[in-house]
């Protein structure tokens, strides 16, 4: 299992078969899943389908989503990554931008780890992608 890169406090590396329970259970909570995407929750054949696809993609250099652990105590606390969904943008300029996206268990909101997560992402993966700060609403 390939490790991408490890901050302070977290280890972003790529999906293993082991995330599954962990990563279906991030994906039925309703209040991680409203920031995601269309804001439905997932199942656990989704998550599954999640898991094979980023593991079939991965000798791809950047874009897709990674597992995020806490260093000290391996826990998988959600998901993050980069990607290109033209579907979610309706300008031009922007169809063709990456985005970062994550989700992180509600347990640790509030605790510095997304914070820390996204602009070592940025930079780990060297995409100049511009920060519009946290604090979005839905």
């Amino acid at each position: 299992m390939t490790h991408l890169f490890q901050t302070k406090s977290l280890v972003v590396r790529q999906f293993c078969q082991s995330d599954l329970d962990s990563l279906y259970q991030l994906c039925q909570n309703p209040n991680v899943m409203k920031w995601v995407g269309d804001g439905q929750i997932l199942s656990r054949e989704q998550c599954q389908i999640w898991i094979d696809k980023q593991n079939k993609d991965s000798d791809r250099p950047v874009l897709g989503t990674f597992a995020v652990l806490i260093k000290e105590s391996d826990e998988f606390i959600g998901y993050a990554g980069i990607v290109k969904d033209p579907a979610l943008y309706s300008n031009e300029e922007n169809k063709q931008a990456p985005e970062i996206i994550y989700a992180l268990k509600q347990e640790i909101w509030g605790q510095g780890y997304a914070r820390e997560l996204v602009p070592a992402l940025k930079n780990a993966l060297g995409i100049p992608i511009p920060l519009r700060g946290f604090g979005m609403k839905r």
